[in-house]
């Protein structure tokens, strides 16, 4: 009806289940503008939905940022069904978190709805493996409240009844409204009752497993294969399959498949394709190649002025220079 069509075209026996499908589907709140910081933030839930869920290379990741016009501006993180499921128990479907603002907000008077950012979940039909049937609708719109709902708990934001602040919208604060939440012409601040899950947030979990699996095998060590393996995957994007990674570390594939077997806790192996779990595994693995680089570094530059000390080799006339060098 607000496009102008004829709502009537619609009406339940009207439309063909066995023919029709669901292109697009969204929930969304508007929060007030400088509260919703910690839905955006570097480590705020959708960067943590994104660097947790996704899978450094397998299958679709997309995590974007555009802080050019305010900070907040259009903030998105992708999941496929897989990790939907993974994020909160039952879901299927693909999802996008999102976080932005109108392209005209900064023009806009506080006192205007469109000043103030939308937090929403939208279906990804282009990411699943199906077409999402009209029958679905009912199970779409559950995953889509309760995906919306929770990422606002897991950053304190009120979401019941009795969580919803009553306040008299004055001081300078958006006319229409409740606790922190700005209505507009599609999006009221009503509650209901409906059967919705409200969950714990999984990611410092997440977090904490995947970090304990890393440090698992720095204390117990690296073998050189393992730690070559993994230098070469985190320094080259490219690399993926463990045939190349065998011709660019010069190991016998035998030795590269020992390595994939030995660190598999962080690695999935599909189809011939290696990745690790997640970005985040993936961004403390560089963290502990580079740190393990620089001392070895450290160790063959200190070893390298002690021998110039005592024995007195010269370092700039000598080969032990070169094999420093080389080091690097």
């Amino acid at each position: 009806q607000a496009l102008g069509f004829d709502s009537r075209y619609f009406a339940e026996k009207r439309i063909r289940q066995d023919y029709s499908n669901i292109q697009d589907a969204a929930r969304y709140v508007r929060l007030i503008r400088g509260h919703s910081g910690p839905i955006h933030a570097v480590d705020g839930v959708i960067a943590r939905i994104s660097n947790l869920l996704a899978n450094d290379r397998e299958g679709y990741r997309k995590h974007v940022v555009d802080d050019t016009e305010t900070p907040g501006y259009y903030h998105t993180a992708t999941i496929g069904p897989m990790r939907a499921g993974e994020l909160i128990d039952q879901h299927h479907f693909p999802k996008e978190f999102k976080h932005y603002l109108a392209r005209e907000a900064e023009s806009l008077d506080p006192e205007d709805p469109l000043y103030h950012p939308k937090v929403e979940v939208s279906l990804q039909t282009s990411r699943a493996s199906d077409s999402v049937r009209w029958e679905d609708r009912d199970r779409v719109g559950r995953e889509l409240d309760e995906a919306l709902l929770n990422l606002l708990r897991w950053e304190e934001f009120p979401v019941t009844e009795d969580e919803i602040e009553d306040d008299d919208r004055d001081g300078g604060d958006p006319p229409g409204g409740r606790g922190p939440y700005v209505e507009d012409q599609y999006f009221k601040v009503e509650t209901k009752r409906r059967q919705r899950r409200l969950l714990d947030d999984p990611t410092p979990e997440l977090q904490s497993r995947q970090e304990t699996l890393v440090m698992r095998h720095v204390v117990d060590g690296f073998a050189d294969s393992e730690a070559d393996v993994l230098e070469e995957w985190v320094s080259d994007g490219g690399v993926s399959a463990p045939q190349e990674v065998a011709d660019s570390t010069g190991y016998h594939i035998e030795t590269v498949y020992r390595a994939i077997r030995a660190l598999e806790d962080l690695v999935e192996h599909r189809y011939g394709e290696l990745s690790l779990r997640s970005h985040h595994i993936a961004q403390k693995v560089t963290e502990y190649v580079q740190a393990a680089r620089e001392k070895a570094e450290d160790a063959a530059e200190t070893l390298a002025r002690t021998l110039e000390h005592k024995v007195g080799l010269e370092l700039s006339n000598d080969a032990l220079l070169e094999w420093v060098d080389s080091l690097g």
